[in-house]
């Protein structure tokens, strides 16, 4: 899955997940934030962080995944 492609199905509401590795928009999760600015997780067993940046969220998935 490339970089536009994960950012179409994360924009769209839902969420990317590789094996224990995953990113989505919290917005769609945690209804405390549903009227906040879009903050994207990247989140794995040994690894969690917040973005406000999609595309630095994205580059650290795929770097974290592998495939970049």
């Amino acid at each position: 899955m490339d970089k536009a492609s994960i950012k179409n199905v994360i924009k769209s509401g839902c969420s990317v997940d590789h094996k224990d590795l995953s990113i989505c928009d919290l917005r769609n999760y945690c209804y405390w934030m549903k009227n906040k600015e879009r903050v994207y997780q990247v989140h794995s067993n040994k690894f969690s962080e917040i973005y406000s940046d999609i595309n630095e969220a994205i580059d650290k998935f795929l770097e974290l995944k592998g495939s970049k």
